[in-house]
């Protein structure tokens, strides 16, 4: 009996949440941001100075948000979870390695969770305000993702056959040719209507995943399938393209053996798609209403045109799957769908204040294309430059402009950087990036920010108000 009235107890206090949270977002009070970025780009500290500018605003600097440079802002607090299925954001451990010493940079998440903030602050005079309320409250939801599932989602959209031809153009590019090795061969020369070899599959399988790892370690950022990036050992149900299936007519394969690599693999590939894409985009990434992703803009200038075209291949790859529309009063009960994107190049503190502009540009051309598609099905995107925590200053050495910052062996460090350019470089232009190495850099020292102290960012106030500034 005890158990029964628990667990009734239970479900009623789980449907009154559910109904609180559709109440929320039917009032346009509540709103989902995700929060993901391509691989180094620095999210769970974006994440974690984010929910510290908000939750102690008072101390942040924040001109670019008019709540809190008015003084409109009454209160921020952290609330528990209404979402027992998603973890709660590790916000305490990255303020705790931020603040230590030496400090640290918060743990990379390696899954999904979440954070969810309560925003009092008080109404714009107008005249639909109801006489005698003294705030309001808005709910903001951060949900943290890694970007190597969001990477997954334009598989949906392709069968086992399109997804290997796709890879088949990919992998004739020299940097990735370069991380397959032998690899290469190996998988065009496999028969795809021979009998699978159970051992065979199974080594493959472990060279493949090894690519896969090469290939971030390499800077490249299209990289798919995402998951096997955090998987330990390979399974021996995986997959890995076959490069030869264009010699193959559809019927061909279509009439292959059921235990043949084609129809193995197929179904390996369609398994995946089923259990680990498809309900990552409908539990999770649909409720999302805006969408932050970050890349590491600097990086793949450092890697060269092989990897700064990849990194604009696979945005695109990625924009192009978001669910883009405005949400009306119905969509945002039953159907959010992603409103606006941000697309942040991150640690913009590794160049000098006079070319932050300059990233900026050169990100608006990377995805003008997407941008363009997206306008089309009225999604707002914007590109920003920023720095989630400002780890650099700017100082002068033998009579240069330079920057200043601990490096990772705990010494303070001049650093010099080619000029970035406003657009995708042409030929000659990589010449300045080849010999440039971007520095491992530690965070400031001396933080306490425990007890509330501010975090020096860049324009991270400026994503906060295209994020959130019209719910006010």
């Amino acid at each position: 009996m005890e158990f029964s009235q628990k667990y009734l107890l239970d479900s009623l206090n789980q449907a009154g949440r559910s109904l609180s949270r559709y109440g929320d977002r039917l009032l346009d009070r509540r709103i989902c941001v995700g929060v993901t970025g391509f691989s180094g780009s620095g999210k769970t500290t974006f994440i974690t100075s984010l929910l510290h500018q908000l939750q102690h605003f008072r101390n942040a600097t924040l001109p670019a948000f008019s709540p809190a440079l008015k003084g409109r802002l009454i209160g921020v607090r952290r609330l528990p979870l209404d979402n027992e299925d998603i973890a709660a954001f590790p916000y305490d451990e990255g303020i705790q390695a931020l603040s230590s010493t030496p400090p640290k940079w918060p743990r990379a998440t390696t899954g999904l969770s979440s954070s969810l903030l309560e925003i009092r602050y008080r109404p714009a005079k107008s005249l639909l305000s109801f006489p005698g309320r003294r705030y309001h409250s808005l709910f903001v939801e951060l949900r943290d993702y890694p970007g190597e599932w969001l990477l997954d989602l334009p598989m949906m959209h392709s069968s086992f056959r399109q997804w290997s031809l796709q890879c088949a153009h990919l992998y004739d590019t020299p940097l990735r040719a370069s991380c397959l090795g032998d690899l290469h061969a190996d998988l065009q020369t496999l028969d795809p209507l021979a009998i699978l070899d159970t051992n065979l599959r199974l080594q493959l399988q472990k060279h493949f995943n090894r690519f896969l790892l090469a290939c971030r370690k390499a800077g490249l950022t299209l990289i798919q399938p995402g998951h096997y990036l955090t998987r330990q050992q390979p399974t021996a149900n995986g997959f890995f393209p076959l490069l030869s299936l264009a010699s193959y007519s559809r019927e061909q394969l279509d009439r292959a053996h059921p235990d043949s690599y084609f129809k193995q693999l197929s179904k390996a590939y369609d398994d995946y798609v089923q259990l680990k894409v498809k309900p990552f985009f409908k539990l999770h990434f649909s409720q999302v209403d805006r969408q932050v992703l970050m890349v590491d803009l600097l990086k793949a200038l450092n890697g060269g045109p092989a990897c700064l075209e990849d990194m604009r291949l696979a945005l695109t790859r990625v924009l192009d799957c978001m669910h883009y529309g405005h949400s009306n009063l119905l969509n945002r009960l039953f159907q959010p769908r992603v409103d606006k994107v941000i697309v942040a190049a991150s640690k913009i503190d590794q160049v000098l204040p006079d070319q932050h502009e300059n990233i900026r540009a050169l990100l608006g051309q990377i995805v003008h294309e997407a941008y363009r598609s997206a306008t089309f099905e009225l999604v707002d995107i914007y590109c920003e430059a920023t720095a989630s925590v400002r780890a650099t200053r700017v100082s002068k050495y033998d009579n240069r402009v330079m920057l200043l910052g601990a490096l990772q062996n705990g010494h303070q460090g001049y650093m010099s950087h080619p000029d970035i350019p406003d657009h995708l470089p042409h030929d000659n232009e990589w010449q300045a990036f080849k010999d440039w190495s971007l520095p491992e850099l530690l965070p400031p020292a001396g933080l306490h920010l425990q007890r509330g102290d501010s975090l020096h960012h860049i324009r991270l106030d400026s994503v906060i108000r295209e994020l959130l500034g019209d719910k006010f």
